[in-house]
């Protein structure tokens, strides 16, 4: 049987944050995915803030017609057959 609950860990126990149907001193296996504790509001903020950090340090029609002339003069290495 597999059962997947919500838990904190609190005083170096892992406390389940629901009522777990399991008889009493049976052995389990435990996984254990650790949540982010940044709330969505907060992973909101921090990619906002990394959004357009590359303005004004390039000039973008610049840099297509660099990779243009790039793919046209074949710049990449050619693969050993």
């Amino acid at each position: 049987m597999t059962t997947r609950v919500r838990a904190k860990f609190t005083n170096g126990y892992i406390v389940p944050l629901e009522r777990l149907d399991i008889e009493e001193g049976a052995e389990l296996s435990v996984d254990i995915d650790v949540e982010s504790s940044d709330s969505d509001q907060k992973r909101m903020e921090k990619t906002m803030s990394a959004a357009g950090g590359w303005k004004g340090r390039r000039d973008p029609e610049e840099l297509k017609r660099t990779l243009y002339q790039a793919r046209l003069s074949g710049s990449r290495e050619r693969p050993i057959l």
